[in-house]
This record gives C-alpha cells, structure tokens and sequence, in this order.
C-alpha cells in the first residue's frame, strides 16, 4: 500500500484505502491565510512496505488528531499522493499524502482495531552511533533500563513542551538516552524496565559530550514480537547483574593522544564522563573484528 504511492509519478494521485502504524504526530495548528483560519497536523504512517508523511487539514480536526496516537493502527481513504516538500518531510520516500475533511468525508480518517508491527531490522548495535555521528539516523533496538516521565521544559523560542526520557541499553554495552518531545512524549507513561522497544529513524544528537537519540518523529515498536526482541530481552535477564552499561561519548569530543612510549593508547574524554569511568574496572576496546581488554587504573598524570 504505502509503495504505491512511492511508485507514484503523477504529481497529484488519488488513492483508495491505506493502512499504516501512526509515528512522529506534531500538535493540532491552526494558521491565518488569507484572513482565514486553517487547522491541520502531520504524522508519519508505516506499514511493511516502509513510511509516508501524511499531512491532515480541515475546520474541525480535534477528534481526527486526538486518535491518531503514536502506535495506533489507521486508515486514510481519499487521500491524494503529490511530490514531498524536503522542508518537512523526513523520510525517504519522495511522496506524501494530503487529506481534506469536511463534513462529507469525516470518516476518512478513523482507528483500527487491527495491529501493523512496521519494524524488523536490521538494526544498528548502540556501540555504532560514534562511527555514524551526529545528526545520522538509526534504526536501533534496546532493552528498556530506566523511563523517565514526561516533565514540561522551555525551549529556545519560550516555547513550553513535553520532554520524555527513556534509557536503553543492548549487547554492545552501552547505554543511551531516547528523547521524546511534545506529543510524542505521553507514550512511554506505560513503558516499563526490562521491556524491548525498536526505533526507527532515530536522529543521533548529543548532549554534554554524550550520544542520544531524538525519536520524536520516529517510528516506535514498544515489546514487538519477533526472534531479535526476545533474544535480547532474554539476554538481559541473564546478564543484567554482572553488566557495567557505559554512556555512549561523542567520537568528536575525545581525543586519541599521541605518547613517548609506543606500547601505550592514551584516550581524553570529556569531563562529563568521570562518575561514569569512575566506576568502570576494565576497559574494552574494539578494531575492526579484534577485541581489546584491559583492567582499568587511575594514575595521577595523563600519560
């Protein structure tokens, strides 16, 4: 379904039913054009196939925007396809989906009962987001270590929203900070430690010299059900005693330093990193397929 309208090469289509899972919803606005009220919002929908963005406009949307929550399952009719506008869309897909609702076509958009899992992999392990860098995208999957309830923060602009926080962890050893804002934060409220979510299309960001994830516009799979999720969450149930989780640091903000002895690998990491080293007794260190351990010492001099 939602392929059809990547295959598409009219610059406006017509398409009869679609199905998808709701992700990255923006908050029901309104703009004066032409001396005129206008509300509308977005949302990413997905199924197999992949994603599209589909924008919604009309005079009376509060019920349309308020079920169209981020995992609910729904259905679009007359819908019309057109080239994307790279200003909002953020997905690979070259089309998106307008839909007017009016008082004759209020059934346009509506639930289903009926659940789409949209995500399968492959997925990215945690370790690899330095190698990726800043402002790349992902599809990871985690174990759910700690949920942070939404809380309101000022932005920039004095803008008050909604920040969630959800830290995950997986079998690289390290750990990281999802961030959900505006609508897209009430869906953790539920979420519980030692559950899986997969993510798709997080955005890498950094905060204090640290790597997390922006997922406010990304697709999320809370407890799906397939082998990879339940491997992982098995595997965390067995391991999580004896597992030091390390916060992911920004590849950019640590230095490599050249020393006098050619025996010896110094590393610099940001001073926001100490508690964490602090309570580390071995280090591991990757190239390529080879695997370093060492035990993991304080001196008082950078070597």
């Amino acid at each position: 379904m939602l392929k059809d309208g990547k295959q598409a090469k009219q610059v406006s289509l017509s398409v009869g039913p679609m199905r998808g899972v709701v992700s990255g919803i923006t908050s029901l606005r309104t703009e004066i054009r032409d001396g005129k009220k206008n509300k509308w919002f977005s949302f990413l929908m997905s199924d197999e196939s992949g994603e599209i963005r589909v924008a919604v406009f009309g005079d009376e949307l509060q019920e349309h925007w308020s079920i169209c929550e981020n995992g609910q399952t729904i259905s679009i009719r007359e819908g019309m396809v057109k080239c994307a506008n790279p200003k909002f869309n953020r997905t690979s897909n070259m089309h998106e989906v307008t839909l007017s609702i009016n008082e004759d076509n209020k059934d346009s958009l509506r639930q289903c009962s009926d659940a789409i899992v949209p995500i399968n992999g492959p997925f990215k392990a945690l370790s690899e987001l330095p190698r990726i860098g800043v402002n790349g995208f992902v599809d990871v999957l985690g174990v759910i270590v700690k949920v942070e309830q939404p809380v309101d923060v000022n932005t920039r602009s004095g803008k008050l929203v909604q920040l969630a926080k959800v830290c995950i962890v997986d079998k690289s050893g390290f750990q990281t900070f999802c961030n959900f804002w505006d609508a897209s934060a009430t869906q953790v409220h539920l979420w519980r430690p030692g559950d899986v979510v997969a993510i798709r299309k997080a955005k890498i960001q950094e905060y204090a010299g640290s790597l997390c994830l922006g997922c406010s516009s990304s697709t999320i799979s809370y407890s799906p059900v397939h082998d990879t999720a339940q491997d992982l969450k098995t595997w965390y149930e067995e391991s999580e005693s004896s597992t030091q989780f390390l916060p992911l640091a920004n590849s950019s903000t640590m230095d490599i330093t050249d020393t006098a002895a050619d025996d010896v690998l110094a590393f610099e990491f940001p001073a926001s990193m100490q508690p964490h080293i602090d309570r580390m007794r071995r280090v591991v260190t990757r190239c390529g397929a080879q695997r370093y351990v060492g035990l993991l010492n304080i001196c008082n001099e950078f070597l």
